[in-house]
């Protein structure tokens, strides 16, 4: 009876394994391992022993402002390949979310979006620091709101030509959120979203 409970067990896990292997083609999922690979992809290494062990972000941390990069935080893993986009913004996502990584790290996944920001022009970048300063549910709550660099990151993406972070920098001038309030900006910048 036992024996026949053992070999139902193991039939079942054999029919569950084989299930897996047709729906993914035999690939498992290893988030480590594409960790290491979105590394080599983004052609940037980043020391994580440079920045904040904890999971969120203090609130009496200085918040990071696109006039604050500090280059000399990550080393570029060959000089003839250019910093990709999509790879540094996907692993901001692993370090915010704790994806292939030990924990959640706000400060990595702040500095990877602030790399594809300064090395591969990512206004997208920008307006997701934006986002996750202004909005805490943008930072999976690990970031304190700090509106004067929420300001700062919406007015880069702005005047790199993202529509969204033109309309945001329109309400902080329309509402003085991190800003002097100021009718005409708003009015200037509400004009060049629409």
């Amino acid at each position: 009876d036992i024996q026949q409970q053992e070999q139902l067990a193991a039939t079942q896990i054999a029919k569950r394994n084989n299930h897996r292997s047709r729906n993914n083609r035999g690939l498992q999922k290893n988030e480590p391992l594409a960790v290491q690979y979105l590394t080599q992809l983004s052609g940037i290494q980043i020391d994580p022993s440079q920045f904040h062990h904890a999971t969120s972000i203090e609130k009496d941390e200085p918040a990071v402002f696109p006039r604050d990069f500090h280059k000399h935080k990550l080393q570029l893993l060959t000089r003839d390949y250019s910093p990709d986009e999509a790879s540094l913004v996907q692993l901001s996502h692993c370090h915010l979310h704790g994806i292939g990584v030990p924990s959640p790290n706000a400060s990595l996944a702040i500095h990877y979006l602030e790399a594809a920001y300064h090395l591969a022009q990512s206004i997208q970048s920008a307006h997701s620091l934006a986002l996750m300063y202004e909005y805490p549910q943008h930072s999976n709550h690990l970031v304190p709101t700090e509106i004067y660099a929420a300001f700062e990151w919406f007015k880069a993406a702005a005047e790199g030509g993202h529509v969204p972070s033109m309309a945001e920098l329109a309400l902080c001038y329309e509402l003085g959120c991190g800003v002097v309030q100021s009718d005409e900006a708003s009015l200037d910048w509400y004009m060049k979203a629409a």
